[in-house]
């Protein structure tokens, strides 16, 4: 994605990362699956358009 969308990557370790993105560091490295499923359930939303890397790629 980076790539596509001409931004740079670089790998930071735990202390660079704090460092750099703050108080969001935690969030940022934390590994955190996310799904769309409890509420399709609950609320029966089913999504209509494309996913968000989809999406993304699309528009670069």
């Amino acid at each position: 994605m980076s790539k596509r969308l001409g931004l740079p990557t670089a790998s930071l370790n735990a202390g660079e990362a704090a460092a750099h993105f703050g108080w969001l560091a935690g969030f940022v490295g934390t590994d955190m699956a996310a799904s769309g499923a409890v509420t399709r359930e609950m609320r029966g939303w089913e999504p209509k358009g494309p996913g968000l890397m989809t999406a993304a790629l699309a528009k670069a």
